[in-house]
């Protein structure tokens, strides 16, 4: 709980559930994330995701080689400190 990260990408998550639990263990340990996405539009075991202490405006999901057999790539757009990022 030492570090202060105000934005944390994942390439392997299991689900929008198991991205909750860690959005909730973050925020033990003084990291206010209050925000979330996950690349779930495709069936696949993991998933790339991202919390962020900054809203999120917008998520669009990146299929990288047109199968089902790769998870999406997660791209989305912040609004940070006004800016979007």
């Amino acid at each position: 709980c030492d570090l202060k990260p105000e934005i944390i990408g994942l390439q392997e998550i299991e689900s929008d559930a198991s991205l909750e639990a860690l959005q909730a263990g973050v925020k033990r340990c003084g990291w206010p994330m209050a925000y979330r996405a996950i690349a779930d539009e495709k069936a696949t075991t993991v998933k790339t995701a991202l919390l962020s202490k900054y809203p999120i405006l917008q998520k669009r999901e990146i299929d990288p080689d047109g199968t089902l057999s790769t998870r999406n790539i997660l791209e989305i757009l912040l609004d940070i400190d006004g800016k979007r990022v």
